[in-house]
């Protein structure tokens, strides 16, 4: 049997939340939804600002709220995992053919293989998906050697199959279209001021004749 041992901190709950958020499908789906909806209140804010409208800024800043909404829910939800009094407890797990055993604060389970759906590795830490909504999280730092940490590695590829990426496209291709997004809000912005510029001058010019 492999063993690990050790407690949680902060930064593993937020690694965590934040792998498993851009592979699980509804979330990704409703993030990328969030690029358009945002595309259509950043127009709608220029708009408003330009016909000096209160609803302008109401729209740059709902489109921000909706833009920023994901990495928000990530940092929710590793807040809210923190604030369980028995998080940073001492646990140990042990791996063995037979599944997972967790002796933790609050008692003991065991799991077995056919109740584990898929595994990821991300830098620093283990993350073993039962459901779309609970994970068994093992930071390297809990086992007591890279040797260990190896046969661990390799028992989960054994019985789970092969590891799932760790940066997964759907994280990636987001954070380009958010990029493209503000250049390109941005480059409207520009436009519209050459363009107010440029009607002031014809209206000086004519007014001057």
């Amino acid at each position: 049997a492999l063993t690990a041992t050790g407690s949680y901190e902060r930064r593993d709950l937020l690694a965590s939340t934040k792998l498993h958020f851009w592979t699980t499908q509804r979330q990704v789906v409703i993030a990328f939804l969030m690029l358009p909806v945002g595309a259509v209140l950043v127009y709608l804010g220029f708009v408003g600002l330009w016909n000096h409208s209160w609803l302008g800024p109401a729209c740059l800043v709902m489109a921000a709220v909706g833009w920023t909404a994901p990495h928000q829910a990530q940092r929710h939800f590793a807040k809210q995992a923190w604030n369980d009094p028995h998080i940073a407890a001492q646990r140990r797990y042990r791996l063995d053919e037979n599944g997972l055993f967790i002796q933790g604060p609050i008692g003991e389970r065991s799991i077995q293989w056919a109740g584990m759906r898929r595994w990821r590795r991300a830098q620093e830490l283990y993350v073993i998906e039962l459901t779309s909504s609970e994970l068994v999280v093992l930071p390297t730092r809990f086992f007591s050697s890279p040797s260990i940490e190896n046969r661990v590695e390799n028992l989960l590829e054994a019985e789970l199959g092969p590891r799932q990426r760790a940066r997964p496209t759907a994280f990636v291709v987001w954070h380009a279209g958010l990029v493209v997004l503000i250049a390109l809000s941005l480059l409207v912005v520009g436009l519209a001021i050459v363009v107010q510029g440029w009607h002031t001058d014809v209206g000086s010019e004519g007014i001057e004749q």
